[in-house]
């Protein structure tokens, strides 16, 4: 997970939209205690994990034509 950042987009420099995510204590706790050991903080988890799901969406479309 070190290596997160150099695969987000070019796109990602600019961070100009904000998105709030709830989650239930279990999990939030569980994604703060993550990040602190990865070195990340849970936004850049989150924002990776988005990316992600996106290009592997574009990819089965594509894929499917």
């Amino acid at each position: 997970m070190k290596a997160m950042n150099s695969e987000l987009p070019s796109s990602a420099r600019c961070l100009d939209r904000r998105l709030t995510v709830r989650l239930d204590g279990d999990r939030f706790a569980a994604l703060e205690r993550i990040a602190q050991t990865e070195g990340f903080n849970a936004s850049v988890i989150v924002r990776h994990l988005v990316y992600r799901f996106i290009a592997e969406k574009q990819r089965y479309s594509a894929v499917r034509g």
